[in-house]
């Protein structure tokens, strides 16, 4: 929306004050309910429902490096960067896959979620896989009980929204 030198923000929520980002302020607001964020001084963010053109400035007032990312800018120290803070923020998240599985069949992970978002999945060996695909597939490599991490992230920047499931799954080898 632009630069704004005052307005009538109310502070949101629960936030990482030193990894903050214009994402991550219009997120805390949109869950909350807000039409608009605002993030000030790089670390602070704000919510409102209404925003007054006339406190409109020249972006030059806003530019404080945001502490989640130097390379955005959160604000000034007298002036608020604005966003607006429409659409849906709360999406759920779900991993369905086999939890008895063979050594010798591979599998399907499934991840329930935002279109978009960006996944990882760490099957319990050591190994993690990123995918933008709702889907997975892998092969198990030893037997045994193994837990499945699985990890949603939502934004482009990736931080916006984070879930975090786990699954045990047993590996039996087939005689």
């Amino acid at each position: 929306m632009g630069c704004y030198t005052g307005g009538t923000f109310k502070p949101c929520g629960s936030y990482g004050r030193h990894s903050l980002t214009p994402e991550i302020c219009t997120t805390c607001c949109g869950i909350a309910g807000y039409s608009y964020s605002a993030v000030r001084r790089g670390d602070q963010c704000f919510c409102c429902d209404a925003v007054d053109a006339l406190k409109k400035v020249g972006d030059p007032q806003c530019d404080d490096p945001c502490t989640g990312n130097s390379v955005l800018r959160c604000g000034g120290r007298d002036a608020y960067s604005v966003y607006q803070a429409l659409g849906d923020y709360n999406y759920p998240f779900e991993l369905t896959m086999a939890t008895n599985v063979s050594l010798s069949d591979s599998i399907n992970a499934t991840f329930t979620s935002y279109p978009g978002a960006s996944y990882k999945l760490d099957f319990g060996e050591d190994i993690v896989i990123t995918s933008w695909e709702p889907m997975v597939s892998y092969l198990y490599h030893s037997d045994g009980p193994h837990v499945v991490y699985g990890h949603a992230m939502l934004g482009e920047y990736g931080e916006a929204q984070s879930f975090l499931t786990s699954l045990p799954v047993s590996c039996l080898t087939l005689n």
